[in-house]
């Protein structure tokens, strides 16, 4: 029987590789147990008799009755050729398909849009008999179309004597944890970013009167050790201040500015940042207004 534990939302086998050995198991003379506890309920009715699937005898069907009507997680099990046998109600929620739906058809039938997401995983498992546990599972249901909603997804091989007779399925809708998590990272890539450019802001501001040649200040920087920021700002500085009006003298006028910066070009100035400058001005791409 296989054993599980509970880790946050999402509950965790307790051993791996996970597997499920089912034996018959003779019950004592009396009533029928019901099954109208969130499990499927006369198949026969619907045309498809799971006791007559591969290997799957009337006690084990009772026994997975118990086991998945009082779980807290989405159940199911599904025989060799994936075809429901039993569902929960809490992972016929999440699948926006009634429990009694599920009855006889296959797992690609109720979720044709997640189907070929897992069917690799599915047949993997059916094929080796080893465990896929809580891998993460995104897309849109039949029950949620439009919104994307992501599950930790666990597949489980169950045997009879001595041979496989399908799988098991955990389900745990992770959703709201993924959009916590989105909205922490988002929150937290925003304050790095405010950061930086905060710290380029400062430091842009702080080297401005850095001079190419090192005979600025205040730390005397040269060439590459000032910032990029630093040397664009360097430029434009002198350009708008020389080309605008001053409460104390008028303005020079934009030509004498750009003949400021080509004569420091290389001791002022970085060279690569006075040709860009000047290139945007001398081809109208860039104009200044006064």
């Amino acid at each position: 029987m296989v054993g599980f534990t509970r880790s946050g939302d999402i509950l965790r086998p307790q051993t791996c590789p996970l597997t499920a050995w089912i034996s018959p198991v003779r019950r004592k003379p009396g009533p029928e147990p019901s099954r109208d506890s969130g499990v499927m309920g006369d198949q026969q009715a619907c045309g498809y008799d799971p006791a007559q699937a591969d290997g799957i005898t009337e006690d084990t069907l009772l026994l997975l009755d118990g086991i998945y009507s009082s779980a807290a997680v989405g159940f199911a099990f599904l025989d060799r050729h994936f075809r429901y046998v039993r569902v929960n109600e809490r992972l016929a929620s999440i699948d926006g398909c009634p429990v009694a739906d599920h009855s006889g058809r296959t797992a690609q039938e109720v979720m044709p849009g997640l189907w070929p997401r897992v069917e690799p995983s599915f047949r993997w498992v059916l094929r080796s008999g080893e465990s896929l546990v809580n891998f993460e599972v995104s897309g849109e249901t039949i029950a949620a179309p439009g919104t994307v909603r992501h599950w930790a997804t666990s597949i489980y091989a169950v045997h009879s004597q001595e041979r496989t007779i399908g799988l098991g399925v955990l389900v745990t809708d992770i959703t709201e944890r993924k959009r916590a998590e989105a909205a922490a990272l988002h929150e937290l890539m925003r304050a790095t970013i405010a950061a930086l450019a905060a710290t380029l802001v400062a430091e842009t501001v702080y080297e401005h009167h850095e001079r190419f040649d090192g005979s600025g200040y205040p730390r005397g920087l040269k060439g590459d050790e000032i910032s990029m920021g630093a040397r664009v700002i360097a430029a434009a500085d002198v350009l708008e201040a020389m080309a605008s009006h001053r409460p104390y003298r008028p303005a020079l006028g934009l030509d004498a500015a750009m003949r400021r910066l080509e004569e420091g070009r290389g001791s002022r100035f970085d060279p690569p940042v006075v040709d860009a400058c000047l290139g945007l001005f001398k081809t109208a791409q860039l104009k200044l207004e006064l």
